[in-house]
């Protein structure tokens, strides 16, 4: 990316800014200890064990990107909601967090996690596989499961591998059977563009300041290619609260709407929730007033990217 002269807060100090991708994971984290890169997104773990190392800065926050498994609502192994609540009451979510995560993600029960649209009187899911193995024979599972039910994902990090398998065996033990594959970002969204090609995916949705960035992910009328309803949730009651509350302006009147909203996810389970996890960036010592909000890219937050430098440049 190349500076722009006429940038109305004054021209930036660096001439540009290059965006390296790399294929693997770890690639990332050794180019930054070279030398050849000054900025990287980290895992939990590769900035626990990159902490005290001299000449970089870790900084960390909560990513807002709420992590969960979406299901197919075309497949008619979803419609029945006990199936999906199942889902739920099997992943033991507390586990993963405490020993994949440290501790550092927050539990979702809903597509939001900021205190003012979550209310107090949602189900926790509670993980227990006797009422889990219990909503699936209800449901009829042993008629309708098929094949195995594949979970896609575009993660490709150590830990988002560990979490699939922990994932897996705990549906395994409620009677579940799933199986895993990952791909590159563009192979997943080419998938994502024929229901027909998948069934359920591990995936983040980026929150935000303001709950009604998630109505693209909901509103049924919003199916690609019309938006990124891309789980096919078609849910009247979340319509009209999503019509709702674009049309109340008061702060207090408009977070009871959206925890209305909340109530209907957490019952309905569109998608299964996980948590939010913490994200991690590492900077060089080179680069001075360097702004980043670990949110969704940072794309929702101004980042001064105009006031960075870098030593030598």
């Amino acid at each position: 990316m190349a500076a722009y002269d006429d940038y109305w807060k004054g021209r930036p100090q660096l001439d540009g800014v290059i965006n390296r991708y790399f294929a693997e994971p770890g690639a990332a984290v050794i180019a930054l200890r070279s030398g050849e890169i000054d900025f990287t997104y980290v895992t939990s773990d590769e900035v626990a064990a990159m902490d005290g190392e001299p000449g970089l800065t870790a900084i960390a926050g909560p990513s807002q990107v709420i992590n969960y498994l979406g299901f197919n609502m075309q497949d008619p192994r979803f419609e029945d909601v006990r199936v999906r609540q199942a889902f739920m009451y099997a992943i033991d979510r507390p586990a993963i967090v405490e020993q994949l995560y440290a501790g550092t993600a927050t539990l979702a029960n809903c597509a939001y996690t900021l205190p003012a649209y979550v209310p107090d009187d949602l189900n926790s899911y509670e993980p227990n596989l006797d009422t889990a193995r219990q909503l699936l024979t209800e449901a009829g599972w042993e008629e309708i499961q098929g094949e195995p039910i594949e979970i896609l994902t575009y993660y490709s990090d150590q830990l988002s591998a560990d979490v699939l398998v922990t994932i897996q065996q705990m549906l395994a033990d409620a009677g579940i059977e799933v199986t895993l594959r990952t791909v590159d970002v563009p192979t997943f969204n080419q998938i994502m563009t024929t229901p027909e090609e998948w069934i359920t995916f591990y995936g983040g949705g980026g929150n935000g300041p303001d709950p009604d960035i998630m109505a693209t992910n909901y509103v049924s009328t919003l199916t690609p290619p019309a938006g990124f309803n891309r789980t096919y949730v078609n849910i009247p009651e979340l319509d009209e609260l999503y019509v709702e509350g674009r049309a109340v302006a008061d702060p207090n009147e408009r977070a009871e709407v959206y925890q209305d909203a909340c109530r209907v996810m957490n019952e309905q389970v569109p998608w299964a929730y996980m948590w939010v996890g913490e994200r991690y960036g590492v900077i060089t010592d080179r680069v001075t007033n360097f702004v980043w909000t670990p949110a969704p890219g940072g794309g929702r937050y101004d980042q001064q990217a105009h006031e960075w430098t870098v030593a030598g440049d």
